[in-house]
């Protein structure tokens, strides 16, 4: 793929598949189905949420500071998921992965009772998804 009309078909395909993969994890980052792209996502209401927005903004800004390249964008179903495609440069899935629940917690106050439990608990429902969408791809 060469021009960037090709980069965000590929996103919304890849945000087609996440949405009808991987829904229940609400965001995260995963290997793209391209050789040496990543995928950062969210299944969190793009089209009429400002905090999936918020979160899209984090990543390209993760991305760009260590130095990954930003490739394409699209949306799924609806405008429900979102996926970004990149090179990573020298970002890292947990670094990028924190970003993105960084910028959609951000409004929630720190001592807001269970919003530690809250990521926890999503996070590791996006693993447990991630991982299983992988092993299903390795069959």
């Amino acid at each position: 793929m060469t021009s960037p009309n090709e980069w965000d078909l590929a996103a919304t395909r890849e945000a087609e598949h996440i949405y009808h993969n991987m829904f229940e994890a609400h965001r995260g980052v995963v290997r793209s189905r391209h050789r040496g792209i990543m995928a950062a996502f969210g299944n969190d209401g793009y089209a009429v949420d400002v905090k999936a927005k918020r979160e899209v903004e984090a990543a390209r800004q993760c991305i760009a500071a260590d130095g990954g390249t930003v490739l394409g964008f699209g949306t799924g179903p609806e405008g429900y998921t979102w996926t970004l495609l990149f090179r990573p440069g020298k970002v890292t899935r947990a670094k990028l992965t924190a970003a993105l629940w960084e910028a959609w917690l951000r409004d929630v106050p720190t001592d807001t009772p269970g919003v530690t439990f809250f990521e926890l608990l999503q996070s590791s429902i996006a693993d447990r998804v991630i991982r299983r969408a992988k092993e299903e791809t390795a069959r």
